[in-house]
């Protein structure tokens, strides 16, 4: 039923579109993106855990959206955009909207309200090698400690049976954020999401930042992301169990670098330090754990392109419940994604793709289309072909 009005009211939108055209700018676009994949886990430390292979068909990242300027008075402008998510292989609307607001635009920037792409998160989208289909995307190494976390945007606490508090991978609800206009090549961006659910004293707050600069052949950028009380109550540490714990604190550090070389070949590097922080009783808990991803594109002749990533992330160093060194040997991963693709125009692409994570005893999962229930030390895999249509 929800989905039923959601979809009339997109419809409704549409056909309003000529009614604004005196006084807005409102555009309809979209991407269509599906694959067939095999899938499947292999090399858990427990060989019951190992996922059977499985033939699926998967939306990766399908979208709808409508998206529109109006002109105000005094150079103001207002903004929106509503984005469905589009699962094309079920036919079916996804429960939640994506990248979602209103704002106002002026000529120092942008102010907006609703939910949208941290500036962490978003730091290395140009980084992606294969489109950013599912299994072949990047933030599993670079935007999450592994534990089978993966993207999120709850806007309260987390209750002591969730992981994904720990996910620096989020399109966030319950958001305000500002865009500056581009100065030099730069641009900053701030988002800050306040506490709308307080609950036994708990005050969870995100801030999440990025500058970026982008100019001719080179992008270079830096992002900065802290989770206050975002998992307090918890009882999740690196795949143990610990009491509830409290006073959490979460740091992200992300960098970036790309050049472009003669218009056909992109190579692009970057940096993640992720630490966890907070308290069970009166021992403080500590974990950190470096990452780097590196991704390259190539168009070999001129429909197709070959693309390539490698990543990896290290084992961790911290503390455990009872103030001793955390045994962290072995919680790091490795990432391989390779893939090629044929343009037929700029907005059709088919494409033939790989990946592999392969966990020490860790369980880092593809953040999309994951392959199930990733134990420790098992690697998802996954090839298939997909075709892509942007709008």
């Amino acid at each position: 039923m929800k989905k039923s009005i959601l979809l009339l009211a997109t419809c409704a939108l549409v056909a309003s579109t000529a009614a604004l055209a005196d006084t807005a700018n409102v555009n309809v676009y979209g991407t269509i993106n599906v694959s067939m994949e095999q899938a499947r886990g292999l090399g858990s430390i427990d060989v019951d855990d190992n996922e059977q292979v499985r033939t699926r068909i998967v939306s990766n990242s399908s979208n709808f959206g409508i998206k529109g300027i109006e002109d105000l008075n005094n150079d103001l402008k207002g903004l929106f955009q509503v984005e469905l998510d589009v699962n094309v292989a079920t036919g079916a609307l996804g429960a939640n909207l994506r990248n979602t607001m209103i704002g106002l635009g002026t000529p120092y920037g942008s102010l907006h309200f609703g939910k949208w792409d941290s500036p962490f998160r978003a730091l290395t989208f140009y980084m992606e090698p294969v489109f950013g289909a599912g299994v072949t995307e990047i933030k599993p190494i670079l935007d999450t400690p592994g534990m089978g976390v993966g993207s999120y945007g709850k806007p309260t606490y987390y209750s002591t049976t969730e992981i994904d508090g720990y996910s620096f991978s989020r399109r966030q609800s319950n958001s305000l954020w500002y865009w500056s206009p581009k100065f030099y090549g730069m641009t900053a961006k701030v988002m800050f999401v306040p506490a709308a659910e307080r609950a036994d004293g708990i005050d969870p707050t995100m801030l999440s930042a990025s500058l970026v600069y982008e100019e001719g052949p080179i992008t270079a950028g830096f992002a900065y992301e802290n989770h206050s009380e975002l998992r307090n109550g918890s009882t999740k540490w690196l795949g143990a169990n610990t009491a509830g714990q409290t006073d959490t604190s979460d740091t992200g550090l992300k960098a970036t670098v790309g050049y472009k070389l003669m218009e056909n070949t992109a190579i692009n590097a970057a940096w993640s330090q992720l630490k966890y922080e907070g308290k069970v009783g009166t021992t403080a808990l500590d974990y950190k754990r470096n990452s780097y991803f590196f991704t390259a594109t190539h168009q070999i002749i001129e429909p197709i392109t070959l693309r390539l990533g490698y990543g990896f992330a290290s084992d961790g160093k911290g503390t455990q419940d009872d103030g001793t060194a955390l045994d962290a040997k072995d919680t790091g991963a490795k990432m391989y994604i390779a893939g090629v693709s044929y343009s037929f125009s700029k907005r059709t692409d088919v494409y033939a793709m790989a990946s592999r994570i392969t966990n020490k005893n860790n369980g880092y999962t593809f953040i999309q289309n994951p392959v199930g229930t990733v134990a420790a030390g098992q690697d998802p895999v996954s090839f298939g072909l997909g075709v892509r249509h942007v709008f």
